[in-house]
Formats: C-alpha cells, structure tokens, sequence
C-alpha cells in the first residue's frame, strides 16, 4: 500500500498535468494519442490513481511544451 505521502505527490502530479493539459486545449484522448498511452492511463494519472514513468512524464511535459520540473514542483501551479 502506497504512503501517505506518496499517494499526495501522485494526486498533485495528476493535478498539475490536468491543469497544464486543459490549459493548452488538449482532451485526454488527443494527449495521450500524442503520447501514447492509453486514455485510461492518463485518466488515472491525472486522478492519481496511477503512476507513470518518469520517461512518459517526460514525454508528457515535452508534448505539453514544458519542463519535466513544472509537472513535478506540486508547490506551484504550470506555466502559462
């Protein structure tokens, strides 16, 4: 069972790609198409339910045209 903390970090994670994704006109379907994960994935990513790789972070924030660190600095809400 995942620690309390850890179960934080993934919701504000999920939190700041869902923020960053809408801001940018994406709907989960186009973003993880672009990605290349499934839509479920993604759903739960941005819930939190889920964990995704560092490397598809990565992707996701390339994807978004941000850096890896504005989806992981929960402290502070992406760029504009």
């Amino acid at each position: 069972m995942p620690r309390r903390r850890d179960q934080d970090l993934l919701r504000n994670v999920g939190r700041l790609v869902a923020v960053a994704r809408k801001g940018r006109g994406f709907t989960q379907e186009q973003l993880s198409e672009a990605v290349g994960v499934e839509p479920v994935s993604l759903s739960r990513l941005e819930t939190g339910d889920r964990a995704l790789s560092l490397s598809t972070l990565s992707v996701i924030a390339e994807t978004l045209h941000l850096n890896l660190g504005d989806l992981l600095d929960t402290s502070r809400k992406p760029p504009e």
